[in-house]
């Protein structure tokens, strides 16, 4: 397994590449700060132009990352979208992404 191993409260959890932290013995998946949308906000209010396929990518890394943990639970703790616009202006294949 690729991470780092640290140990909090008794429990083994290993904080993944990825950025996730995986519970193995609870076979929970825990992320947060995903920021899908943020390319979209960031050229909606004039600032630096980000590649266009960040949604993209960071749902792929979470999808590869429940393919191999196959997690009972994710949980996912916040700040998934930059900003409320950046969640309505999904496209259609980020919300079937993020559904599944």
């Amino acid at each position: 397994m690729n991470g780092y191993d640290l140990s909090l409260a008794g429990a083994t959890l290993t904080a993944l590449g990825t950025g996730a932290l995986w519970w193995g013995a609870e076979r929970l998946l825990c992320v947060s700060d995903l920021h899908l949308g943020k390319s979209e906000r960031q050229a909606r209010r004039g600032g630096v132009l980000l590649p266009p396929y960040e949604t993209a990518d960071t749902l792929a890394r979470l999808a590869d990352d429940i393919a191999r943990y196959r997690p009972d639970t994710v949980i996912c703790l916040g700040d998934s979208f930059d900003d409320a616009a950046s969640a309505g202006a999904l496209d259609a294949a980020a919300a079937a992404a993020l559904a599944r």
